[in-house]
């Protein structure tokens, strides 16, 4: 628009959400929250339509809940102001993967890290193995032992399962229920050397 507007049309939604052009009053949609018992977040939560962390106090998460809806999203001034706080390392949970690229543009040459955890075309396995290997050559404290366990336990790995025609990941999954212990450090440690040569 002549102001520097962009508009976008979402496939299903077909009101404007984040503007003040939404056809739901403020006073809508404060009664609606008013029925909410809201307590302040225990981990820390940042507001994209302020771009600061969100403080304990209900009057102001109420206010945040009904200002949302109503301003832009500021999605480059909330990650500029989380770095600023201290944190660098970004994880899109969800499927997707759009959003770790905007976060690399944006904090470009900052020392950040972005990943996404479920992109939409990949086995969910194989994912959630690379994704543990990135965490584990960046140093984070990766338990091994308990996740070939998790692996192990996982019901969709299981060849006894009947429900795993159910899963969409069986062809591509390893069936990790029976190998032994020292095969499958061997596999993970395969999926790590291979995410450092991506890195790399």
């Amino acid at each position: 628009s002549s102001h520097g507007e962009t508009a976008a049309i979402l496939s299903g939604m077909d009101f404007p959400a984040h503007s003040e052009r939404l056809p739901i009053t403020r006073q809508a949609l404060s009664e609606a929250y008013a029925e909410l018992d809201l307590l302040g977040p225990r981990t820390p939560v940042y507001s994209c339509s302020t771009g600061q962390r969100l403080g304990s106090e209900s009057t102001e998460l109420m206010k945040e809940l009904i200002e949302q809806w109503l301003t832009p999203v500021c999605f480059v001034k909330t990650l500029k102001q989380l770095h600023r706080d201290g944190i660098t390392h970004f994880l899109e949970v969800g499927p997707g993967g759009r959003l770790p690229g905007f976060v690399r543009d944006t904090l470009r040459g900052k020392g950040c890290f972005a990943q996404a955890t479920s992109l939409e075309n990949k086995p969910g396995i194989e994912q959630l193995l690379t994704f543990v290997a990135t965490l584990f050559v960046r140093n984070y404290p990766v338990d091994v032992a308990n996740f070939c366990q998790a692996l192990r336990s996982a019901p969709f790995l299981d060849s006894q399962n009947p429900k795993q025609t159910e899963i969409k990941d069986k062809a591509s999954a390893p069936n990790l229920g029976r190998i032994p212990q020292r095969q499958l450090s061997e596999q993970f440690t395969g999926t790590i050397l291979a995410t450092i040569r991506n890195i790399l």
